[in-house]
């Protein structure tokens, strides 16, 4: 009889997720401990693969089995929102978690956002300049009435007057941040970014291959507001590895959902609760040549969802029935943490009301507002911004 190996126990709270965006689609890159992902306790993968039962009649009823068809991953994990911080110059950093958003049909723009007095008459696409520093920039995103969001920038605007290439128009500079900003793309099938993810579940590694998913955020007060991802993969065969990397992880803690500055068109309501549903349409490439049944993973399509739940207000300051009757979108905006490289700006800025109830907070009455995320302009991908400041 052979001699029983001593089974080697594996603790759930020690794990390690790395990842990192694929350059061929299915190939996982190398990775170093930079490419370190800290994310919440839960963090799992779920094997999923399609079960074929025979359909044969015999003498008996006993299963005559089923085997196992086209195989896949699913990667779950819930990641703290949060900044990457600023390096050595001053320049915004990703955050770790960036190889999960790019994954979600999300693309990255880096930009610098213009504080200024009026942002009426200038136009998009239009070149900025600046009148004293000559710095330049192409006019990607006007948010809200004070701020000009710019990109490809040359240069480092100060606080000065700018003017608009094809507008004329002229406006003073109060201040300019840096940012990097994060929307959703409308992808072809080969331009489709898609992540490897390494997680080390104890002592077991499970790659994750050509991952492609979805997400939702949910920001709370007095809470740090958490992104829930689902990716999914192609299988691969999870191995021992009894020596778990060291990743760098941020050191910096997430901004909490407090001053969070958060409006509805113009209105301030008292809120607890945003919640954001990017919404993909994750479809399987099933292909026969495929050893395991499935060649890739698509995002096909997208609706994105959210809530928001303001108090009730005398009709005559917020009536969000107006809105909801009429089909009309509201814009909603937050921004909230102090560290630079650690704000974050969500904006919204064609939410339609998808349902309204009323609701209580401790005997205060309120609204639980469904909402959907529509295009803001025709040209589309622009129903969310995040932008890390």
């Amino acid at each position: 009889m052979p001699a029983q190996q001593e089974q080697k126990t594996q603790l759930t709270r020690k794990a390690v997720v790395l990842a990192k965006v694929e350059e061929t689609y299915g190939q996982p890159p190398a990775m170093e401990a930079k490419n370190g992902v800290l994310v919440n306790n839960g963090v799992d993968v779920e094997p999923t693969g399609e079960k074929v039962k025979r359909d044969v009649v015999r003498r008996t009823f006993s299963p005559a089995g089923a085997v196992i068809g086209a195989k896949k991953i699913i990667f779950k994990a819930t990641v703290e929102l949060r900044g990457g911080g600023l390096d050595a110059t001053g320049k915004v950093l990703p955050p770790d978690s960036e190889p999960f958003l790019l994954a979600c049909g999300v693309q990255r723009t880096d930009v610098v956002r213009l504080a200024v007095s009026s942002v009426a008459g200038f136009l998009l696409g239009e070149e900025i300049a600046g009148s004293t520093s000559n710095a330049k920039g192409t006019l990607h995103h006007i948010d809200g009435d004070n701020t000009l969001v710019l990109k490809a920038v040359t240069g480092t605007f100060q606080p000065e007057p700018v003017t608009g290439a094809s507008s004329t128009t002229l406006a003073d500079v109060t201040s300019a941040a840096p940012g990097i900003e994060y929307r959703p793309i409308t992808a072809d099938p080969q331009d489709q970014a898609s992540t490897s993810v390494l997680f080390h579940k104890n002592a077991i590694l499970y790659t994750v291959v050509g991952a492609r998913g979805t997400f939702t955020l949910n920001c709370g007060v007095n809470k740090y507001p958490l992104i829930e991802y689902t990716l999914t993969g192609l299988w691969t065969d999870p191995a021992d590895a009894p020596t778990m990397p060291v990743p760098d992880y941020p050191k910096h803690k997430p901004p909490m959902f407090m001053g969070a500055n958060l409006v509805i068109d113009d209105y301030r309501p008292v809120v607890t609760e945003l919640t954001y549903a990017m919404g993909n349409t994750i479809v399987d490439r099933l292909d026969a040549n495929a050893a395991d049944g499935m060649v890739g993973v698509l995002i096909t399509g997208r609706e994105a969802t959210g809530t928001v739940n303001p108090e009730m207000d005398a009709l005559a300051s917020f009536n969000p029935w107006t809105k909801w009757k009429a089909a009309q979108t509201s814009r909603i905006a937050t921004l909230f943490g102090s560290d630079p490289g650690n704000r974050v700006r969500l904006e919204l800025p064609a939410a339609q009301y998808d349902g309204l109830k009323h609701a209580e907070r401790s005997g205060i009455a309120a609204y639980t507002a469904n909402y959907i995320a529509n295009a803001h302009r025709d040209e589309g991908d622009d129903e969310w911004r995040m932008t890390i400041l």
